[in-house]
């Protein structure tokens, strides 16, 4: 029996979130496949869920990929300076 299941990318973005790990836009569209991270976080918002957005390096998004996969910025990206949102679910 074949399973019919089908993966959903912002049940897997709002799973990441409810378990209280930050997410940055970057590791959304990357590891989730959302592409629009303002609007699956304005769901959870209109949904009761009090989630907070932050500005981090972009170092930092890159750093926590790296847990999952190889992956590197182009050599000429500031990725210390260069800003990218992040969220995280206020408790």
């Amino acid at each position: 029996m074949s399973s019919t299941s089908k993966y959903n990318p912002e049940v897997a973005f709002k799973e990441h979130i409810l378990s209280g790990k930050p997410l940055s836009m970057l590791e959304a569209v990357v590891l989730y496949g959302v592409s629009n991270g303002y609007a699956a976080t304005g769901r959870l918002r209109k949904d009761g869920f009090v989630i907070t957005a932050e500005r981090i390096p972009l170092a930092r998004a890159y750093a926590r990929l790296k847990q999952y996969m190889p992956i590197e910025p182009p050599k000429d990206l500031p990725t210390k300076e260069v800003g990218i949102t992040q969220w995280r679910l206020e408790r």
